[in-house]
């Protein structure tokens, strides 16, 4: 149990659901598939996850080793070597592929798009402390999933729904979200010290020597300018949705117009962050993980109400996970 909890650990097990649901939306949104299929494309995207997740973890392990707050990384407390986790992560590609195959029966070209998720996931995880921006690659990445989701079962590419294009555009704009505003942040202490060069450090973030937090307002404005696009997304997607579905219009808005205040109140929070917390970080991007991530469920439960369990996958799973491997609800001591 002790060496299982330690590559639970590695797989960032915390956020493992969030990205493991991808796939399985991206079929909702393009009309629906076989229960057999979506538990298959949850296997996918579980797979991408520990693929994309681990071997970040392996390049990055010379300037992680700057924190000393990630110690309790199997990378960097010495509980998994080097080796065991680069041929994790390889098995965790396997694992994306061989369900991929068993989906599709063989060559579709939908595997292109899975072809290019893996490699936007290699070029962000090879580049993303080199030069600034690659985290457009990793939520290309996700993006890619989505659209396997959504195209496995299509004979031609010009079938896809622009809803599922639509749903595909949202992962994007939260993993972008994350990579760049959650993701720049949490590291901002140790990654200038080592020399990753980030867009939050090129921005101007940084940790003085003193502890305070600074986060210019041109990083703020990029931060909430990427909320703004994802809710107008969101809104896009509801009113194409809305003709049909009158009566459950109305519930749906107004769901989504509490989420998203909370969201926003969530960033202000984190954004507005005046000393260096890392717990105090992680708490709020947690919080904001779960937050973004439920605008879609709940928006798709116009077409697939049970669309809505879904809705609890990656809260469960978040707060099983820390609770399991770091006694805590919202703050992964890996993140």
């Amino acid at each position: 149990m002790g060496a299982l909890s330690e590559y639970a650990k590695l797989a960032r097990s915390f956020n493992l659901a969030l990205t493991a649901v991808g796939p399985p939306l991206g079929a909702i949104a393009s009309g629906g598939s076989e229960s057999w299929e979506l538990v298959l494309l949850f296997l996918l995207g579980a797979g991408a996850h520990i693929f994309g997740f681990v071997l970040n973890d392996v390049i990055d392990l010379p300037i992680d080793d700057r924190s000393q707050e990630l110690r309790d990384r199997p990378l960097l407390s010495g509980s998994i070597s080097r080796r065991n986790a680069t041929a994790f992560a390889f098995g965790g590609l396997g694992v994306m592929w061989i369900a991929a195959i068993a989906l599709t029966g063989g060559w579709h070209w939908s595997l292109l798009l899975l072809a290019a998720a893996t490699l936007g996931a290699t070029v962000y995880n090879l580049a993303s402390k080199v030069v600034p921006g690659m985290d457009v690659f990793v939520a290309g990445a996700i993006f890619f999933l989505i659209m396997f989701g959504a195209s496995f079962r299509l004979a031609d590419p010009v079938l896809l729904t622009p809803l599922a294009v639509l749903v595909a555009l949202l992962g994007f704009g939260q993993v972008l979200f994350m990579n760049i505003v959650a993701g720049g942040l949490k590291d901002i202490d140790h990654d200038s010290q080592a020399g990753g060069t980030t867009l939050a450090w090129t921005l101007g973030c940084h940790v003085a020597p003193d502890g305070a937090l600074r986060i210019p307002f041109r990083f703020q404005a990029l931060a909430h300018g990427l909320e703004l696009l994802h809710l107008t997304l969101i809104a896009a997607a509801t009113w194409m949705l809305a003709h049909s579905t009158e009566p459950l219009t109305g519930a749906v808005v107004g769901v989504e117009a509490l989420l998203a205040v909370a969201m926003l109140r969530t960033s202000s929070a984190l954004l507005g962050m005046e000393r260096w917390d890392r717990d105090a970080l992680r708490a709020r991007i947690g919080t904001h993980y779960l937050l973004n991530y439920s605008l879609v469920p709940v928006m798709l439960a116009l077409i697939q109400p049970w669309a809505l369990f879904l809705l609890l996958v990656p809260p469960l799973g978040f707060i099983g996970s820390n609770l399991a491997l770091h006694g805590t609800l919202l703050a992964p001591r890996t993140m």
